[in-house]
């Protein structure tokens, strides 16, 4: 899951600007994939406190952009 994560989030890097689009492609591309519900925080400077499906989440960096990605239970 966590290198499917960092290649979807540089294929929607590499054509968005914008971290709402970014996260929003994130969001759509995990629930296709891993169906349920998720949720997606892109950017450069953020907190995070979440409840989370155990084994439902991702949180990495790619260059100065952080990605929290999770999913809540059904």
């Amino acid at each position: 899951m966590r290198d499917f994560a960092i290649q979807e989030a540089q294929k929607a890097l590499d054509t968005s600007n914008s971290e709402k689009l970014v996260a929003s492609y994130m969001k759509s591309t995990f629930e296709k994939k891993y169906k349920t519900v998720w949720h997606c925080i892109v950017g450069r400077n953020f907190g995070a406190y979440v409840t989370h499906e155990a084994g439902r989440y991702v949180y990495f960096y790619i260059g100065q952009k952080g990605f929290l990605i999770w999913s809540t239970p059904s």
